[in-house]
């Protein structure tokens, strides 16, 4: 990836049995890393650690689009 410009990712999640009724909402957080499932690497402590920037509006508006049943 290239600093400074717009990237598009795409995550599998893992299951939930968990149904959000309608007018309820959803808190995203966004972590480098995560510890239980994943190493961390680079080392979040490190030089090399990870800066993520989310862009908020325009074209390259950050999005999260969820499955619906």
């Amino acid at each position: 990836m290239t600093p400074g410009e717009a990237t598009e990712l795409a995550f599998d999640l893992m299951g939930t049995a968990i149904v959000i009724d309608k007018g309820h909402r959803l808190r995203v957080t966004i972590a480098g890393a995560d510890a239980r499932n994943f190493a961390l690497h680079p080392d979040p402590q490190g030089e090399d650690a990870p800066t993520i920037e989310v862009i908020t509006g325009g074209r390259s508006g950050s999005y999260v689009e969820l499955p619906v049943l």
